[in-house]
């Protein structure tokens, strides 16, 4: 495929100022995440660039890393296929102040793009943007660790 950018730019609040946190390009990445027992099956929406840097703009948002949307499962939101998210680390001790945001978390071993949510109880929910979706509530034996959340995207179009 040959994509292009187009100057759509999408930017959310700025983030707090944050320490660096680790590069989540240490975290395995499998093509699918093992599912909890009971559970369906949940195919990844998103995948690391990175070879691509952030623009300064981004930078000063808090973003570090570059990630790829995979599908239209985030559509609700604004976010379609190939297009291009600037994303600021999270870690689970800064997860709370990404409630309600789109976030990228490692969750089982595989990377997702979701919309994190606390709901009841406080259960932790991680949301698809498309009606219909399974929406994944985590559960004590989950693997779940918070990547990082969007503060920018950049429209991506196909040539056809």
């Amino acid at each position: 495929m040959d994509y292009r950018r187009d100057s759509t730019v999408e930017t959310g609040a700025p983030a707090p100022n944050a320490s660096p946190q680790p590069s989540p390009e240490g975290v395995p990445v499998k093509p699918g995440g093992r599912s909890s027992p009971g559970r369906a099956p949940v195919r990844p929406n998103i995948s690391r660039e990175a070879r691509l840097r952030v623009p300064r703009p981004f930078r000063s948002l808090g973003a570090r890393h570059v990630y790829r949307v995979i599908g239209e499962s985030m559509s609700r939101f604004g976010l379609h296929d190939a297009d291009l998210l600037y994303v600021r680390p999270l870690t689970r001790g800064n997860a709370r102040s990404a409630v309600g945001g789109i976030v990228v978390v490692s969750l089982n071993g595989a990377l997702f793009l979701k919309q994190l949510t606390v709901g009841s109880r406080g259960k932790v929910a991680l949301r698809s943007g498309r009606s219909g979706e399974y929406c994944v509530t985590i559960t004590p034996g989950d693997d779940c660790r918070p990547l990082g959340q969007v503060v920018a995207s950049v429209r991506c179009l196909v040539d056809g």
